[in-house]
């Protein structure tokens, strides 16, 4: 199951990875930019993103490692994109380090391109997912 995350839940988000602060998931939960991922009664990802104007920015994505290539990445993201689409955001942007071939699949599976104009942010590459139907 994928609902908005509450500030109970900020223990057990900010476990999911080593490098994450309570501090910077509480701001993501306290302002509605995050979403956590249930199975059973244990939260095993989560995802937290801002708001720039027409437009989301993913700012973090993480799923337990005895959870992945499950399907709950993609049951997350999917809850993602249909908040982000209720909620009428035209796209999305997330940065993704060059060399992390398992999170660029990941991206390329769920339709994320680079993006137009900026592709690079150093050593990460910048990518972009439509989240409007394009005029045919």
């Amino acid at each position: 199951m994928i609902r908005i995350a509450t500030l109970a839940d900020l223990d057990a988000v900010t476990a999911l990875h080593a490098g994450d602060s309570r501090a910077d998931w509480a701001e993501a939960v306290e302002r509605g930019g995050a979403l956590c991922a249930w199975l059973g009664d244990e939260i095993v990802g989560a995802a937290a993103y801002e708001e720039h104007g027409d437009a989301v920015v993913l700012t973090r994505f993480r799923v337990s490692p005895a959870h992945r290539r499950k399907g709950m990445g993609r049951q997350l993201h999917t809850g993602c994109v249909d908040v982000w689409r209720a909620d009428q955001f035209t796209h999305a942007t997330v940065e993704v380090p060059a060399g992390d071939a398992c999170a660029l699949a990941f991206c390329a599976v769920q339709d994320w391109v680079p993006a137009p104009g900026a592709p690079r942010s150093g050593d990460r590459l910048v990518l972009r997912l439509t989240l409007t139907s394009e005029p045919e």
